[in-house]
């Protein structure tokens, strides 16, 4: 469905919504985000021209999307997942932490102390300095690779949020429990206790809903959430919060631990506060990693010497 140009919206590293600023009659309006995730700090929003029903005086009442609404939203954003833009296997990821330029130099080095040690065996200095070149390349390359592993584990469990089966309602007063996959942009969610979090919503009523935020900012505390919108980050401009300092956000990958409320879908997949973090990790896969530097300066040193 073709999208028209609407406001645009300032944001940077951090995700922001002005959602969350917005009274319950502007929430009605559907917003489709920019579909590829983009380093630059200012994205645009553009106007769906749908409106999803809310009850303004009875939040609770909301009928949310119609069918034919939630058709158009879900075609202009696609299923609720994200999409993992690393298909290597396990060996590939491995063999790729040897190809670096200065692994590739300390792998030669070794190489060429080998064969020197072989035509001279009276030097033994030339097999010592092989294996320390060799067990260096071969630990910083078991290293690095944990490290990564271990960042992939965390998404893939992270990933397993998504099993829940919210509760919607799509035109009508009742609530019907659909995939994770299936909420879009727009729809109305009734959020009970203990209940995971498989998109970000705006909370838009809240009895009492406190959150457990650990799992995406580190807080270990229980945060309360309000269905008031909240003030900008600067009025005069119109520029929004950070989403994670927004008592009225709840984000995909944290928890309700108490109270219900009636929220507002308006991030999913890859567009979600965890989905732009996953999609920056993978887009800053290629830059060193302090570890990393320190490694390749290390390197540099024995290389040097070595020559």
């Amino acid at each position: 469905m073709a999208a028209k140009e609407g406001k645009k919206v300032v944001r940077d590293k951090e995700t922001r919504f002005p959602e969350a600023h917005h009274t319950l009659e502007k929430l009605a309006d559907i917003l489709d985000r920019p579909r590829k995730f983009c380093q630059d700090p200012v994205a645009g929003e553009y106007d769906l021209g749908l409106k999803t029903d809310i009850n303004v005086h009875e939040p609770e009442k909301s009928k949310g999307l119609d069918e034919n609404s939630y058709n158009a939203v879900f075609a202009a954003h696609g299923p609720n997942k994200m999409t993992d833009p690393d298909t290597k296997t396990e060996l590939e990821k491995f063999m790729d932490q040897f190809t670096g330029f200065f692994s590739l130099l300390l792998s030669g080095g070794s190489l060429l102390c080998f064969i020197a040690f072989g035509i001279d065996t009276s030097q033994p200095e030339n097999l010592y300095l092989g294996v320390v070149l060799f067990i260096v390349v071969s630990l910083t390359g078991i290293f690095t690779y944990q490290q990564e592993a271990a960042s992939d584990e965390m998404m893939k469990q992270m990933m397993k949020l998504t099993d829940n089966e919210p509760l919607v309602r799509r035109g009508t007063e009742d609530w019907i429990k659909i995939k994770s996959a299936e909420i879009v942009v727009g729809d109305i969610i009734k959020l009970n206790p203990k209940e995971k979090i498989v998109a970000d919503y705006r909370v838009i009523s809240s009895n009492g809903l406190k959150c457990m935020e650990a799992a995406l900012t580190g807080e270990s505390c229980e945060l309360a959430k309000v269905g008031e919108p909240v003030p900008w980050e600067d009025e005069p401009n119109q520029i929004p919060a950070k989403a994670t300092t927004c008592k009225n956000m709840v984000m995909f990958g944290t928890e309700a631990r108490a109270g219900e409320a009636i929220c507002r879908v308006v991030a999913t997949g890859d567009h979600s506060v965890l989905g732009e973090l996953k999609q920056a990790m993978y887009a800053q896969a290629a830059e060193d990693t302090p570890l990393r530097g320190e490694i390749n300066r290390f390197v540099h040193i024995i290389s040097t010497i070595a020559i």
